[in-house]
């Protein structure tokens, strides 16, 4: 294998596959990165740790097609020294030994065969076209609520409902939930009207949300969905996961159909003071209060503990009867700093349970409890 290509491409493909490679591989070829260089005049690099795998390509001068597998961590290191110009990268399939030219040095890296290196699978069902900055907002809006700890993979993922033209997305941690109904530029380019749900790990959706952060709004994503995984397209990029097979939770029955109360507030505004009731509310596992005051229109939130005390008076829009509400001051924040409408709406239904949203479409409901543990 030999090509020739601009050091600028080489570091982005790098960094962009390097996320893909584990950091304490079960196997020394899982620790590597698969450089393939076509006839096409197309470089390919790829990475994949059994269970998520980032495939990045670049044009490139191929002088002699063919591929080997090099230690991730140390052609990361190496490349990302070079200065802009352009590199020659050439390995024999005798002694796989990668060598890389600059116009200053040489470098020499031991490589595998690339034959031992995992193929990955090539979904071809159901497919989906979106435009990437409309994921890339959903994915926002719902990350956050994910549960961290991946020995609960039910919770531990994002779930997402593809039908027709449209996406739901939706998480959980067991104390707050979000929602973001996708709608707009999505296109079903199968020819029935096909359904699918998978709930895909938040690392690998994580990594989604960093590649469409590098890339231009408007570029259309593709999505590729088959039983067991799910495959992400857009522009030379690709990212493909699999999907866990445990029973995502009946969230719809957690959001009310109807609410007796709802209060409109200045999303910064409620930012701003809850934030800063949050200093106290640590000392009370993150417990603060809202008390709605429906005849003088104004939201109070206030913390209490043995060091101290604090009081915020914001104005709303209310109707329905005043009360009292707890929340969790952490869950509130994370919500509101998602969300991007200037105003957000508070729903309640008697005295057990609240949403806030968006005065968007897409929106990511919090829900609370009068005893928040």
């Amino acid at each position: 294998m030999k090509f020739c290509t601009a050091v600028l491409a080489f570091k982005e493909a790098l960094s962009l596959v390097a996320r893909a490679v584990p950091k304490q591989p079960t196997h020394p070829i899982l620790g590597n990165l698969l450089l393939t260089g076509s006839s096409e005049q197309i470089v390919t690099v790829t990475g994949f740790d059994l269970s998520i795998g980032i495939v990045a390509s670049f044009s490139a001068e191929v002088l002699d097609p063919g591929s080997v597998t090099v230690p991730v961590k140390l052609l990361t290191k190496i490349v990302s020294n070079f200065v802009d110009g352009e590199v020659i990268v050439e390995c024999s399939q005798e002694d796989l030994l990668l060598v890389l030219r600059t116009n200053s040095g040489k470098y020499q890296v031991n490589g595998l065969d690339a034959a031992d290196f995992p193929e990955l699978p090539k979904p071809s069902a159901m497919q989906l076209h979106i435009q990437s900055e409309v994921l890339r907002q959903g994915l926002v809006s719902t990350l956050f609520a994910a549960e961290l700890n991946e020995v609960m993979h039910a919770l531990c993922g994002v779930h997402c409902k593809f039908r027709g033209n449209e996406i739901e997305l939706a998480s959980t941690n067991g104390h707050i939930l979000a929602l973001a109904v996708l709608e707009q530029n999505i296109k079903n380019a199968t020819e029935e009207a096909s359904v699918a749900e998978a709930t895909i790990p938040t690392k690998a959706l994580n990594e989604l949300l960093r590649i469409l952060g590098k890339i231009p709004p408007k570029e259309i994503l593709k999505i590729y969905i088959q039983e067991g995984q799910v495959l992400f397209q857009v522009l030379d990029i690709k990212l493909l996961t699999r999907i866990y097979s445990e029973q995502y939770p009946m969230y719809e029955k957690l959001i009310p159909q109807q609410f007796e109360r709802k209060i409109i507030v200045d999303r910064l505004l409620l930012l701003s003071a809850i934030e800063g009731i949050a200093a106290i509310a640590s000392y009370l596992k993150d417990v603060l209060w809202l008390a709605i005051d429906s005849e003088k229109q104004i939201l109070t939130i206030w913390a209490k503990a043995d060091i101290g005390n604090a009081v915020e008076t914001i104005p709303v829009k209310s109707s329905g009867e005043s009360l009292q509400i707890a929340f969790n001051a952490r869950y509130l924040k994370k919500a509101l700093r998602v969300m991007s409408s200037s105003e957000v709406e508070m729903l309640l239904i008697a005295l057990r349970a609240g949403v806030f949203t968006n005065t968007e479409r897409l929106h990511p409901p919090l829900c609370g409890h009068q005893n928040y543990t």
